[in-house]
Parts: C-alpha cells; structure tokens; sequence
C-alpha cells in the first residue's frame, strides 16, 4: 500500500533537479482601502462578548478577500461620520449591527455618498453556523462593491494521510470546520469537485480509492459517505477531473500498458457512458496531471516524453483521429521541471509546480502574454495548487499543511495544522 501512495506521488510530482528562471512581477491591482468598524449591539439576546467573535470572522474576509484591504481600528475611527479620513485614505466604509439575533451591515461610499444595506441574517448564537452566515454576508458586501461574488463561502477538499491510510476531507475556505467525508480505511486522495449546474453550488466530488488494491476512480457526496465506483476499467486510474460542461470525465490510466491520458463521456445523473477514451500516448513516457480549459475544448498535462516533465496543451482530439496526428503544445518553456497543472476558471491562467533552487513553488503562466510568474517562496515543496472561482486566489500543500494565497497580496494563510500529510486540495468551483 505505501509503495502504491508513492506511485501516486512520484506520476503526480515529477520533478527532477532544474533551476527555472524566475521572473518576479509586482502586484497589478491596488487594493481598495476600506474601514470595518467593530461588531455592535445592545447584547438583547446574543452575549456582547460574542460579537467579537462575529467581527473576527468578518474582518478575516474582508481582509483576504484580494480586493479590500482594512484600515486599523482606532477610537477616531469608530465615529466614522464624524471622522476626518485623509484623501484617498479610505474609500469605503462598513458598519455591522446586530439587533437581536439579526446582523446587518451598512456600506457608506464616502466617494459617491451613499449608503446600501446589506444582510439581515438570522444569527443562531452558535459559532460553527453564524461564521457560515457570516461568510456569505461577506461575498455580498464584495458583490456589492465590486459586482462579483467573493469567495467566502466556498469549501476546499483535500487528504489527510494518517499512517498507511489517507481520507478525503473538507474545510470552509477559511480553514474552519474541519470534517472527514470518507471512512474506506485505505487510501483514499486527489479529490476532484465535480462541477455544479448554473447557480448551484457543487455537492459531489471524484476520488481516488485503494479499496482493491489498485488505484480507481470513485464518485461521493460532501455530505459524507463512501462513494461508488465510476469505471470497470482495468489496470490504476488517477487524477480524475470534470470538465465545467460536465459530459467529459479526463484520467490518467496504465490500461493499454502506459500511464496515459484517456477520455470518457460522463453524465452526472447516470454515470460513464460507453467505453473511455485514450486520446494521448507516448511509448516509454509518463502521462500525468490531465485538466480541461474552462471551455470543455482543451487539456492541459505533464508529459516527461521530452525526458523532464513539461507542460503541455491541446485541443481534445476528435473521434477517430489517430494518437501520431496529434502534436500537443509546449506550455512552459524556460521551467522544464513542472507538475500539477490547475486551469483557472477565466481561461487566462495556468497554475503550477515547479523547482527553484532544489524546492517546488507554484508558478502561474499568463496565457494571454505568456508571463510566468512564481507565487511561492521559501523552503518546504508547495505543491498540487488549485484555483478558487474568483480565478485570483489559489489553495496548494506543502509536506503537511494546506494553504492559500491571492494574486494581488502574495502572502500565505495556512489552513491546516498538525503533523499528518495533507495534500491535494481541491476548491469548490461555481
């Protein structure tokens, strides 16, 4: 079983011994600047004490939201309206109330001077819930001002290996409530959210199970439980992802002899439909890492064909097109040691893994200018980075942890704590 783990990770990560050219770009967007003032209340029915732990949670959001960044609380500050804000100090400012159980915020544009109320969420005096409650109060503060939806209410997939097992687990975006989805006692990793319909928010996911020796593609609900198996293929299947259309399920599989990447048509309802798809294979090489482009019409993966591995691209290829007509294109050129591609939900970017001076960083390649750009630094392997929906933000591991980072700050929070092997997230897309 261990030896089976290290397959996995060795298709998964492989990294040989190149130092890239790194090429350091400075933040594009400057953040709005914004005031939170404290949490406030007349304590009618909700502990005063509690409000604390309301505003710690709000002011988290607002403050990796990638977009805002809040001035300091001060005494000054706290009478807003008469406070006298330096110009282009602050742009806007948001004032929480809670009457009762209920909170709301109200959201001043001292540019444009006016004022929008938000929320009005029924708050249950429970932590564990009104954080939630909180979360979504704090996308709409963000789609309030911004016009998009933020990313605080979202959820993050990802496996804690504990010994010779590994199970799927999940945590809100900001790392809390914790909670392990599966319980095969074997290894259980790379979990996959399937994509969600329109407007709806995604509850199931794929997985890669042990269960019967041999790695094979499984599919299970967030809600908890042991998913089913997808496929009666033979031989090891890894690395399963959906494509947003959902009708196309990409894998990496050893069926035909190799570690290629194969196709599948999938229906959500129904499951795989017909027999899968080998649409790329090169004698003596090693497929891996295989992810769709947001429009359902390209893959990106990791081949070591060329002797490293290197990220490539191409169109998915048509029925009854041969294997030796098909000629992907090389991605990333000056970093010849890369691994763990994530598409990001625009189509712009690619995320990935690469080796700067003996350690793997997350890289992320522009493909409208073909910019490449290292968002990691430091020592420890940060690796397998995914994309939140906002395309700003991205999730990755390093040997034990689970982290995240946006584009605009560049500065980690971790997620997870303790000594167990976490890796492998995967954000909940929209």
């Amino acid at each position: 079983m261990k030896y089976l783990f290290t397959v996995l990770c060795l298709i998964s990560c492989m990294v040989f011994a190149d130092n890239p050219l790194e090429v350091r770009l400075a933040t594009e967007v400057q953040l709005v600047p914004i005031y939170i003032s404290r949490v406030k209340g007349d304590g009618s029915v909700l502990n005063i004490s509690y409000y604390a732990e309301l505003d710690k949670v709000l002011r988290f959001d607002l403050s990796q939201n990638g977009s805002t960044i809040p001035l300091p609380v001060t005494p000054a500050r706290e009478n807003f309206q008469s406070a006298k804000w330096g110009r282009d100090e602050v742009l806007y400012v948001i004032e929480p109330t809670v009457e009762g159980k209920k909170m709301s915020v109200k959201v001043y544009d001292l540019d444009a001077m006016t004022e929008v109320k938000l929320g009005g969420i029924e708050l249950q005096g429970t932590l564990s819930t009104d954080r939630r409650l909180i979360h979504e109060l704090a996308d709409a503060i963000h789609e309030e001002l911004f016009g998009v939806k933020g990313i605080a209410s979202t959820k993050i997939l990802y496996t804690d290996k504990k010994g010779e097992t590994a199970e799927v687990w999940g945590i809100d975006y900001d790392g809390h409530e914790p909670r392990q989805l599966t319980n095969q006692n074997t290894l259980c990793v790379t979990p996959s959210f399937i994509p969600p319909r329109q407007g709806m928010r995604s509850r199931n996911y794929f997985y890669v199970c042990y269960k019967t020796g041999q790695p094979k593609i499984f599919h299970a609900n967030i809600n908890g439980g042991n998913g089913q198996r997808v496929a009666t293929l033979r031989g090891n299947q890894l690395m399963p992802q959906l494509s947003r259309q959902r009708d196309q399920l990409v894998f990496i599989s050893d069926a035909a002899g190799n570690p290629d990447v194969f196709l599948h048509q999938f229906d959500p309802n129904n499951g795989v439909i017909g027999k899968p798809r080998q649409i790329y294979s090169v004698p003596f090489a090693t497929q891996a890492s295989p992810v769709f482009s947001p429009d359902g019409k390209k893959i990106a993966f990791v081949s070591n064909k060329d002797g490293r591995p290197k990220l490539y691209m191409m169109e998915i290829p048509k029925p009854g097109q041969t294997l030796k007509d098909i000629h992907p294109q090389l991605v990333v050129k000056q970093n010849r040691s890369c691994t763990a591609p994530s598409w990001s939900p625009d189509g712009t970017k690619i995320a990935y893994t690469s080796k700067v001076e003996g350690v793997r960083q997350i890289w992320v390649i522009d493909l409208t200018t073909g910019l490449d750009k290292q968002v990691t630094r430091g020592p420890g392997n940060k690796e397998n980075p995914t994309w939140a929906p906002n395309s700003l933000h991205l999730a990755y591991n390093d040997p034990y942890n689970i982290y995240i980072l946006n584009l605009h700050q560049l500065r980690p929070v971790q997620l997870t704590s303790g000594q167990s092997e976490k890796k492998f997230p995967s954000w909940e897309p929209r």
